[in-house]
């Protein structure tokens, strides 16, 4: 029903601000029950369809094989910036050997942009 409008929710007799919070809590918990199943990288399976959606519309037979090839593209980014992160930690802090591990920095980055996609408007798509 929100998915439809507030109008039509509350036609329905749905209040649209008790309804959208409860989505929300409900999309907050499932992200956590995948993220401690799976681990971390598992927000790249949960945030790169919508992203697929966004670059390459609405079409499955584009926007599926399109996903696949984004989320290769997006781990292997992740994992590039991270070694490039540890690196210049390394250099900053005069360690020897430093690692930021891959996973801390899809999940910092995927928190960010899971609350993004999860608080977008009716209207915005």
């Amino acid at each position: 029903l929100l998915r439809c409008g507030d109008e039509q929710a509350s036609a329905a007799g749905l209040d649209a601000g008790r309804g959208r919070a409860a989505a929300l809590v409900c999309a907050v918990a499932l992200t956590a029950g995948a993220v401690s199943a799976v681990g971390a990288l598992g927000f790249v399976g949960l945030l790169v369809p919508h992203l697929a959606l966004a670059v390459f519309g609405a079409d499955l037979r584009i926007t599926i094989p399109g996903a696949a090839l984004l989320g290769a593209v997006v781990v292997c980014g992740a994992d590039a910036a991270a070694q490039l992160l540890s690196r210049l930690l390394a250099v900053a802090l005069d360690a020897d050997r430093l690692t930021l591990p891959v996973g801390a920095l899809t999940t910092f980055v995927g928190a960010g942009l899971l609350l993004v996609v999860a608080r977008r408007r009716a209207d915005e798509r």
